[in-house]
């Protein structure tokens, strides 16, 4: 849906304040909520990794951990990205003008 600048007619674009919110909480959330993804993803790193020795399991733990809060953290961002998106079109409803620089609500 095309939404016109009311004070000079030209094409104006949603103002993406609760997605940049939503992805940078979200992103957060996940973070925090790393410990779960971060352990399964040691522990599947350091099964894989006992292939290559004393070594390669150690190694193997490190990068599934930092693969698993990685995951973990790339959800939540999703995850509040989609959420933020939704409160901007239905309940924050600002837009921006490019071309005159009006900032209207709907």
């Amino acid at each position: 849906m095309n939404i016109k600048c009311p004070k000079c007619g030209k094409e104006a674009y949603l103002k993406n304040y609760g997605r940049a919110t939503g992805t940078v909480v979200g992103a957060a959330a996940g973070v925090a909520s790393t410990t779960a993804g971060a352990a399964a993803g040691g522990k599947a790193g350091a099964i894989v990794g006992s292939f290559f020795g004393p070594a390669g399991t150690g190694i193997g733990a490190a990068a599934g951990t930092i693969l698993g809060a990685l995951g973990a953290a790339f959800g939540g961002g999703c995850a509040g990205h989609k959420v933020g998106e939704l409160i901007d079109q239905d309940v924050i409803r600002k837009y921006h003008c490019p071309s005159c620089d009006h900032t209207f609500d709907l």
